[in-house]
């Protein structure tokens, strides 16, 4: 898949229908316009504002700190050098996401040994049958919010490559199903199935935390 051939989504209304973003509704949109007029120090804005959220998409897809940090390095050098493809009718965070996931699956494709992310040859994952199926009490009950939010990125951390990109991409991400299936070259059943599974690991990981009995000393 080449970088740009995804390109961002528009905005969407209220009833469902797809409207091109103004420059009121991007708060990049006046940076993004002086980059292109020659100004290149509000690129380095632009690099302050959205460093964080890229840094930890790749992160969730790459599943290494120090790939990560060159993935983003690559991606905003790839963003930088195609800004006059930028579609103003959607917003620069999105285009610039887009790039960075793209840049992330591709370096994983590009892996030796790794474990394919689209159908061809995949194995059989019916093989997954989760071990612990106990009643989950509400995690706010048991544990700060900044202890969940560690632990779940911790399970993440620990899923095979092929589930961890799917979590990453639809639950953290939150982009829909139609689009992950799409970017993984999967078909919509497939990348249904494969996030059921991927969420059935992560649940399991997380048992010990989140189930009746969980203690504090588990952290």
């Amino acid at each position: 898949m080449h970088l740009f051939t995804l390109e961002a989504r528009p905005i969407t209304d209220a009833a469902g229908v797809s409207r091109p973003v103004t420059a009121g509704e991007d708060p990049d949109a006046g940076l993004v316009a002086t980059v292109r007029g020659g100004g290149l120090e509000a690129f380095e804005e632009l690099v302050r504002r959205h460093s964080r959220r890229v840094y930890r998409t790749l992160v969730g897809i790459l599943g290494d700190s120090a790939k990560a940090q060159d993935a983003m390095q690559d991606a905003f050098l790839k963003a930088f050098e195609h800004l006059s493809q930028f579609q103003v009718r959607s917003k620069f965070s999105t285009w610039l996401l887009s790039i960075a996931r793209n840049t992330a699956l591709q370096a994983l494709r590009e892996r030796e040994n790794v474990e394919s992310l689209d159908e061809k040859g995949r194995v059989d994952e019916e093989e997954f049958r989760p071990r612990q199926v106990r009643t989950w009490q509400d995690p706010e009950q048991l544990y700060a919010e900044a202890e969940i939010r560690r632990l779940v990125e911790q399970g993440v951390m620990r899923l095979p490559v092929k589930y961890r990109v799917v979590i990453t991409l639809r639950d953290i991400e939150q982009l829909p199903t139609e689009e992950v299936a799409r970017v993984l070259s999967l078909s919509v059943p497939a990348l249904k199935a494969r996030l059921l599974r991927g969420r059935l690991m992560l649940r399991e990981l997380l048992s010990p935390y989140f189930t009746e009995g969980a203690k504090a000393t588990n952290l």
